[in-house]
């Protein structure tokens, strides 16, 4: 015995139950259902785009323990002491022009730049020397290409070049090194002050 003898329904009445128990499954499906299929290709594309982001993160991380040894080596290297550092960075520059064969007609004085050049850096002190200098063109581009090259820390901040004599080039320039802190100055300089 079905449902349909139980509640004693004759056959046109069972059709008719029939049919209104598959409009209201289809309607709702179309209300409740359908709108839901394309969840699961958008759930899809939310699972690859953090799977991409993981692999991205877990690339980042990978790199952490190369940075984390840089930042010791830089926070520990060998630091020229402050007394010594101008002495230091002339001696360099000298060595350096003598090395490629340039002269330097006038050494203007070191002076410190405040900050560092964006004014945040903690590790370096920045010092500056103004200088004026002849060379052919290949000695005074290999002096300056070898001033940034290596474990140097010196590099050209500004350069204004003048015809010389005798085929050579008449330059001013402007040369800057980067000179460790002392571990004291640079705890000091990253905590804040409190008003």
């Amino acid at each position: 015995m079905n449902f349909f003898d139980k509640i004693n329904l004759k056959p046109m009445e069972r059709r008719l139950v029939i049919a209104i128990a598959l409009v209201v499954f289809v309607v709702f499906n179309v209300w409740w259902v359908w709108p839901h299929f394309k969840d699961w290709a958008m759930q899809r594309g939310k699972i690859a785009e953090a799977q991409a982001k993981l692999l991205r993160y877990q690339e980042e991380v990978a790199l952490l323990p190369g940075i984390e040894k840089k930042l010791k080596d830089i926070e520990s290297g060998d630091a020229v002491l402050p007394a010594d550092q101008s002495v230091h960075f002339r001696r360099t520059i000298e060595q350096m022009a003598m090395q490629n064969r340039v002269f330097v007609q006038s050494w203007g004085n070191i002076t410190p730049t405040r900050g560092g050049t964006l004014g945040t850096n903690q590790f370096f002190e920045e010092l500056n020397l103004p200088i004026q200098a002849t060379a052919t063109e290949k000695d005074l581009v290999t002096f300056i290409y070898k001033l940034s090259s290596g474990g140097s820390s010196i590099r050209v901040r500004d350069l204004t070049l003048n015809p010389g004599q005798n085929m050579n080039v008449a330059g001013s320039m402007t040369l800057v090194a980067s000179y460790q802190r002392s571990p004291g100055k640079s705890a000091v300089a990253s905590t804040p002050k409190k008003p």
